[in-house]
C-alpha cells in the first residue's frame, strides 16, 4: 500500500528543488559571478570527488586582509567550478556574514589562489564556511534529487 501523503510530499519537494535550482540556472546561490565557462560540468553528489592542492584555510588566511580575518563572523556558502586542469572559478555565493561580499574579494581570491587536484571532468564544488571568533568550520556539500542539499562524506 502506498502512503500517498508521503509520495505527494516527496513529489512536491522534488518539484520545488528543481524550480529552485532552475531559478539561478547553473548557479546555486543568488550572488553570481561572471567569466566561468559553464558549458558542461557535474556536481559533487554523494561524496567528495576532488581535493584542493592546498589547505583552504591557509589560502584564505594568506590572501584575506588581516582585519577581515579578525572581524568576519557568520556563514558563507560558495560554489566553485573546477576545470580539468584544477583551476577554480567562483560561480556563486550566499553570504550571511557581517562583511559584504565585495569587501571579501572572493572572486579574485578564489580564481587566482585556489587550485585543485585535476578532476576527470569539470566539477562544481560547494563549500560552506562558518566563521566564528577563533575558528572556521568547513563543510563540503553535495546535491542530488534524493537527498537534496546535504553534507558530503570523505572530506
Amino acid at each position: 500500500m502506498v502512503d500517498y501523503p508521503f509520495a505527494m510530499k516527496l513529489s512536491i519537494s522534488f518539484i520545488l528543488f528543481l524550480l529552485a535550482f532552475q531559478g539561478y540556472g547553473q548557479q546555486l546561490f543568488a550572488e553570481t559571478f561572471e567569466k566561468c565557462n559553464t558549458d558542461r560540468f557535474v556536481m559533487e553528489s554523494d561524496s567528495v570527488t576532488i581535493q584542493p592542492v592546498e589547505d583552504l584555510i591557509e589560502v584564505l588566511s594568506i590572501n584575506m586582509e588581516e582585519e577581515t580575518i579578525e572581524k568576519i563572523r557568520g556563514v558563507l556558502f560558495i560554489q566553485i567550478l573546477v576545470d580539468q586542469r584544477g583551476r577554480s572559478c567562483l560561480l556563486s555565493a550566499e553570504n550571511s556574514t557581517n562583511i559584504a561580499t565585495e569587501k571579501l574579494f572572493l572572486k579574485e581570491l578564489i580564481d587566482q589562489n585556489l587550485f585543485w587536484q585535476w578532476p576527470d571532468e569539470k566539477t562544481a564544488v560547494v563549500i560552506g564556511m562558518n566563521f566564528r571568533e577563533n575558528a572556521v568550520q568547513f563543510l563540503r556539500m553535495g546535491i542530488n534529487a534524493e537527498k537534496g542539499f546535504h553534507p558530503l562524506n570523505g572530506e
